[in-house]
């Protein structure tokens, strides 16, 4: 106690403190803003002076523990009830957003209406069959790939029926969107499957003069069909044949036309038609034929020139080589090939399917099934390449049998 200099007052502060606070002495120093030692020597000094707290002071209040306690539990309170504020004005806001959404369900809302193209706005195109790997001459037998596929004269005539059928609604289809007065049906190569291997000798259901003639009454069908069943005003006939219909053991490059019985075919088509004005054929002497319709050029060819043997990128990596190495030496907006018997769409170039469909060769090149099916698309004079749907030509889809 010695040199501390206190008077009387600071000394019956520091009582007085003490007693408000029920004798609390660390309670009375918080409120007084000074450290717990020091408040209990002033008290200490008060008494050895003689200073007391008044026996019933005005000041005075009964202890109250929660008073001295520090605001720590009234800031957690308020938290706690502003949190739980918040989440009951979230379930209120929920719950208008509910009455809201019931509100609107009884309420009468017009259907939206979507108004078929006008006629006099109907953009001109061509439509394109694309026919190809019809191999019409070979026998499927079901017992050699799994019961997924069956094929023989009969079905391949019906196929071409179908072909046909599917051709017709497709130009009933687009009609009322497009105006299509020319049908460019591209003969792809490979329509008979002759005697390019010694087992196809004693497989095949004919020969291949025989099956030339089988051939012809097909395609033959399938163009008259159209004329008397439409008003096209021109049938452009592109042609190209393929490796398989060929006279010799081993494929002819220079030569190849010259020894193609589908080359042959095409002309006896081409004779066939020859009075018909509507009916117009081109045919390849090479390996590639290119056509023009309006302003935009599409390239056929059979496709057995590009190698591909498998790999990550399927078949579209080597088409993407080939085309950018085909369009240096003349360019071409649409390149139609078939031989791979894999449907396939892609921006500038179109793989057709196959007519005879899945065979022992496919499954033992393990190729992806594929039903029978044949590429058909519009060419919109303005947009090019549009409205691409194959036409399958099978009424059974295999893939139910697997």
């Amino acid at each position: 106690m010695k040199g501390v200099a206190l008077d009387e007052a600071q000394l019956r502060e520091a009582v007085d403190a003490v007693n408000r606070c029920g004798g609390n002495i660390a309670a009375a120093a918080r409120a007084l803003g000074m450290d717990r030692q020091t408040l209990a020597k002033r008290v200490e000094r008060a008494k050895l002076n003689g200073i007391k707290p008044p026996e019933r002071p005005e000041e005075a209040r009964e202890f109250d523990p929660e008073a001295a306690l520090t605001s720590k539990r009234d800031r957690d309170r308020a938290r706690i009830a502003e949190h739980e504020r918040d989440v009951l004005l979230k379930k209120l806001e929920l719950a208008q957003r509910r009455a809201e959404v019931l509100a609107a369900l009884g309420q009468h809302v017009e259907p939206i209406r979507i108004a078929p193209p006008s006629s006099k706005g109907r953009r001109a195109a061509v439509a394109v069959l694309m026919v190809s790997d019809d191999h019409v001459e070979e026998e499927v037998d079901p017992i050699t790939i799994n019961g997924r596929n069956r094929y023989n004269l009969q079905i391949a005539e019906q196929r071409f029926k179908r072909l046909g059928q599917g051709l017709l609604w497709q130009l009933e289809h687009h009609a009322g969107s497009y105006d299509i007065r020319q049908l460019l049906l591209w003969l792809g190569g490979d329509i008979i499957t002759g005697y390019i291997h010694e087992e196809l000798v004693e497989a095949n259901n004919l020969s291949p003069t025989k099956a030339l003639l089988f051939a012809k009454r097909q395609v033959v069908g399938l163009i008259e069909s159209v004329l008397a069943h439409t008003k096209l005003e021109k049938v452009l006939v592109p042609c190209n044949y393929g490796n398989h219909g060929r006279t010799t053991a081993k494929p002819r490059i220079q030569t190849g036309a010259d020894n193609s019985f589908e080359w042959l075919l095409y002309h006896m088509l081409a004779d066939h038609f020859a009075k018909e004005p509507r009916v117009q054929f081109s045919i390849a002497d090479g390996s590639h034929l290119y056509t023009s319709v309006w302003d935009w050029r599409v390239r056929t060819t059979h496709g057995d020139d590009l190698k591909f043997h498998g790999g990550v990128g399927g078949l579209v990596v080597p088409l993407r080589k080939a085309i950018g190495q085909w369009n240096r030496f003349k360019h071409a907006d649409l390149t139609l090939m078939g031989h791979f018997h894999q449907f396939t769409d892609l921006s500038d170039a179109v793989v057709n399917g196959s007519l005879i469909g899945y065979n022992a060769f496919a499954l033992r090149i393990r190729a992806d099934y594929e039903p029978p099916q044949q590429g058909f698309f519009l060419i919109d004079r303005e947009r090019g390449k549009r409205e691409v749907s194959p036409i399958w030509v099978d009424d059974i889809d295999r893939r139910a049998a697997a």
